[in-house]
């Protein structure tokens, strides 16, 4: 699956060199039982480790039968023989489960490596441009596909692979189409939505459960015996919901259980990074809003500040009487009058207090109510006002009361 390239040199998975002559030991151990017991079995092409091992199995259990009913008195040194291969089919089943082991370690300290240069990036469109790349660099693949879903719709988006070769030209053409496939549960990526689970496809086996549109676009392997090799798809799922599908392969052999663990290990991270980034991101968005609304409320303060120093230098004593203050406090009564199409008295009361930088519990002594009555005020208030937060409803109501001197 491409619809790019990559260069990450040192990248492909060192296991292959140690696979290739672990399975070569096994058909020249396998070759030697079939001699001994008349029935030689053959490492196939698709052939994992775990079948390897499978076919170790058998050929211990055949040449312990043998060795049990060998004369060997007749048969000395092909009992020596039996007993050198024996010892050499446990120790190559011993090397098969080392190698198991220490490239799960191996692979799973890769990935958390990634995993950990990632979290360097708090902006959610940065971590999902950089997700088929990452793919590739945490999991060890070769090709990577990234979907988006949306609306019970699978809509493939971006894809990667270490090297694009001729007969994956077809699935970047089909990519440049912008595809969309409806995620029908009887289809194998609409079972894994529903699902929620990372799991191996086979399509050979499954294409009566492919949909048709991908599985006729999507690039062959180098084996010619093997036209389509199997690949893992991974639901993306931050805060429990899938808004993406990760598809993930190799270009000249098939996925491992192992390789579906990885890139379930990668999904489920990356669901924790990303929604981490989302709150990150809204969270820095909400403080430069309330540092904005803080600033208009203290730049309303000051022209409070400013229009109380010009009275008293105007030499107002006693504003109550003075024929100039009752037509400010006529005009600010009329300025209110607008916000009392829209408040309650009760909610205009509680909204002066608020101007005055009073607590709830403050304006609850203030105004003889309960606590909870007073927050049930200000979630009205700031609903009427449209206003997100306290700091941005006082400012609007400076302003209508500022507005009027």
């Amino acid at each position: 699956m491409a619809g790019g390239s990559v260069n990450l040199p040192g990248m492909a998975s060192p296991s292959r060199t140690i696979v290739a002559q672990l399975r070569a030991r096994a058909q020249v151990l396998l070759a030697r039982v079939g001699e001994l017991g008349g029935r030689s079995v053959v490492i196939g092409p698709d052939d994992d480790l775990a079948d390897i091992d499978a076919k170790l199995t058998d050929a211990v259990a055949r040449i312990r039968i043998w060795l049990q009913e060998a004369d060997t008195e007749r048969s000395g040194v092909l009992v020596v023989e039996a007993s050198q291969c024996l010892s050499d089919l446990h120790t190559l089943r011993w090397d098969l489960r080392g190698h198991h082991i220490e490239e799960r370690q191996r692979r799973f300290a890769v990935l958390d490596a990634g995993v950990q240069r990632m979290r360097q990036h708090i902006d959610p469109d940065v971590l999902l441009d950089g997700v088929c790349r990452a793919v590739l660099e945490c999991g060890e693949f070769d090709r990577v596909l990234v979907s988006r879903v949306q609306e019970g719709r699978w809509r493939p988006w971006r894809s990667l692979a270490r090297q694009v070769r001729d007969n994956e030209q077809a699935f970047v053409e089909w990519l440049t189409t912008s595809p969309e496939i409806a995620l029908d549960p009887r289809i194998r990526e609409g079972d894994i939505v529903d699902r929620r689970e990372t799991v191996i496809v086979f399509p050979d086996d499954e294409r009566t459960r492919m949909a048709g549109s991908f599985i006729r676009a999507r690039p062959t392997t180098s084996a010619a015996d093997r036209p389509h090799g199997s690949y893992v798809a991974a639901p993306l799922a931050p805060a429990g919901e899938v808004i993406g599908l990760i598809h993930a392969d190799f270009q000249d052999q098939d996925v491992t259980p192992l390789d579906r663990d990885v890139l379930d290990a990668f999904a489920r991270a990356f669901d924790q990074l990303y929604e981490r980034a989302v709150l990150l991101f809204q969270l820095n968005r909400q403080r430069v809003e309330v540092q904005a609304a803080l600033a208009d409320v203290e730049r309303v303060l000051g022209e409070v500040a400013n229009t109380e120093i010009a009275l008293s230098r105007m030499g107002v004593k006693d504003q109550d009487s003075h024929p100039e203050h009752a037509l400010t406090l006529s005009s600010r009564q009329r300025a209110t009058e607008g916000l009392a199409g829209i408040l309650t008295p009760r909610e205009l009361e509680v909204l002066h207090q608020m101007s005055t930088g009073a607590t709830n519990d403050r304006i609850a002594t203030e105004l003889y109510i309960a606590p909870d009555t007073v927050k049930s005020h200000v979630k009205h208030i700031l609903r009427k006002l449209r206003a997100e937060n306290r700091a941005e409803a006082i400012a609007q109501y400076l302003r209508v009361t500022l507005g009027s001197l």
